[in-house]
């Protein structure tokens, strides 16, 4: 059984001290990277139609069910948008920094919505253009929940837009596109969820 491994997720982490802040930051919320425009960080509505923040995580989009990447929606995004970008991150998880589950990003700003069960691909056709990273397991694109024995851990869904597209290689590592976010963030918003074995 597939677990959340702190050994996977140490050997890609990069020396600079810089994204190890950057990615703190993502995960936990914290306005710690500067926005793109003066008037701060804008909200979006993100939802789904399979749960809701708070809840447990459907067992459908973990490593115990059919681990397929969950339904998402989202609202307006600002108009001066280039690409959207989607991460989840489990910051309970034993290590440094928090362990990455999905990055999904150079969405274009027209889309609204994803379905469930996007294919593990780094490029992708649909959204067109759309491009994922390889998540903590090693494994591009999503990676559900498979959180040890204990308590349950929280995963944090969040939905980015961002000012530019992102010169980065599909399947690259999550400290890659970390680099690239200072300075670009328009608006942002998430879910929170719970799942425990």
């Amino acid at each position: 059984m597939r677990r959340e491994n702190p050994k996977a997720q140490i050997a890609k982490i990069p020396d600079s001290l810089s994204v190890l802040v950057i990615a703190t930051a993502l995960a936990l919320g914290a306005v710690a990277i500067p926005a793109a425009t003066a008037g701060g960080i804008r909200r979006i509505h993100l939802t789904s139609p399979a749960f809701k923040t708070g809840q447990r995580m459907p067992r459908l989009y973990t490593a115990d069910g059919a681990d397929i990447s969950p339904p998402l929606a989202w609202g307006r995004v600002p108009h001066a948008t280039r690409s959207i970008m989607i991460t989840m991150i489990d910051p309970d998880a034993p290590g440094p920094t928090p362990f990455v589950h999905w990055l999904i990003f150079n969405i274009p700003p027209t889309v609204h919505r994803l379905a469930a069960g996007v294919p593990r691909l780094g490029r992708l056709l649909r959204p067109r253009g759309a491009v994922q990273g390889r998540n903590s397991f090693g494994g591009i694109g999503y990676g559900g929940p498979a959180p040890p024995a204990g308590p349950a851990h929280h995963y944090h869904l969040r939905i980015y837009a961002l000012d530019i597209r992102l010169a980065v290689r599909p399947a690259s590592a999550a400290a890659s596109v970390y680099r690239a976010l200072p300075g670009h963030i328009l608006a942002r918003g998430s879910i929170v969820l719970r799942y425990g074995r």
